[in-house]
């Protein structure tokens, strides 16, 4: 999401980003709560374009995402 120099957020960049998160979790048939943070930090990654390679893919999911349980 992009901010503005004030610092906010405009609404349609939360739309865009709540829209696309939700047709990816989609395809997993729902989340568990206690997984969400796992799924978002995924997302994450993949939305950041820090994954350029199946290497740093592997990388990201070996690595735990959230550790607290």
């Amino acid at each position: 999401m992009r901010r503005s120099s004030e610092g906010a957020i405009h609404v349609q960049n939360v739309n865009s980003y709540h829209r696309r998160l939700r047709d990816w979790v989609a395809r997993f048939h729902g989340v568990a709560s206690r997984y969400l943070p796992n799924y978002l930090g995924w997302r994450r990654a993949l939305d950041g374009r820090r994954v350029t390679s199946a290497e740093r893919l592997l990388r990201l999911a070996i690595k735990p995402i959230h550790s607290e349980r």
